[in-house]
């Protein structure tokens, strides 16, 4: 259940605790196609790194870079299995699991070298401040590496519509409806490196949506 204060816990239900338990199941075939895309990304990742809603840990591979990275996960039947993952992890030193809000992120301003958010924008309280909390934490210098999936046009965006009320509920909160792009640049983001997303994606339970992946800066 979604606090309706974005600085309050996240109070799990039944649906938040089984969209956990099946999440990698779920995509595991829209993942071994992403794993080019995250690859690609995490070249932009170093230094002192905070992942937002890293979930089940899908990203842990990807970190070889990094000097620390604090994972900030709301859910705790995602952190669980997170943990399980990052106690065997080749590098589990250097991970750190926070249960945050990515409206409210526990680290000092302009503390962070790299953001990294892949499918978290959808599902966050309030996405305008989750991005106005990125650019807090963020280093003048640092980057936000986002992969995304965002709403479509014409018959696709009326369908994403329709779907995003039974997301949100069985979903985590999933938007399958939100302007991703249109929100970092309402947020003073400025996109620096796009990276090409396969087509043919079917991401959680939904049909192929539009996404969005690449680096972007605080302007």
């Amino acid at each position: 259940m979604q606090p309706k204060n974005p600085l309050d816990p996240i109070v799990e239900d039944r649906n938040s605790k089984r969209f956990a338990r099946i999440y990698d199941s779920m995509n595991e075939r829209s993942e071994r196609k992403l794993r080019g895309v995250r690859s690609a990304l995490f070249q932009h990742v170093a230094g002192n790194v905070v992942e937002l809603g890293p979930g089940t840990g899908a990203n842990l591979r990807y970190y070889e870079a990094a000097e620390r990275v604090t994972l900030v996960e709301p859910y705790r039947a995602m952190r669980k299995i997170l943990a399980d993952r990052v106690e065997s992890a080749h590098n589990s030193d250097v991970f750190s699991i926070v249960d945050g809000r990515a409206e409210c992120v526990p680290v000092d301003s302009q503390s962070i070298d790299t953001v990294v958010s892949t499918l978290v924008l959808c599902s966050v309280p309030d996405v305008d401040r989750t991005l106005a909390e990125i650019r807090r934490i963020l280093k003048p210098t640092g980057v936000l590496v986002f992969l995304e999936h965002h709403v479509g046009t014409g018959p696709r965006s009326t369908l994403q519509h329709v779907l995003t009320p039974f997301m949100k509920k069985y979903a985590a909160n999933c938007h399958l409806d939100r302007n991703t792009p249109r929100a970092l640049s309402r947020s003073g983001f400025s996109v620096q490196t796009t990276i090409t997303v396969p087509n043919g994606l079917s991401l959680r339970v939904s049909p192929t949506w539009p996404m969005a992946a690449g680096i972007a800066t605080p302007s």
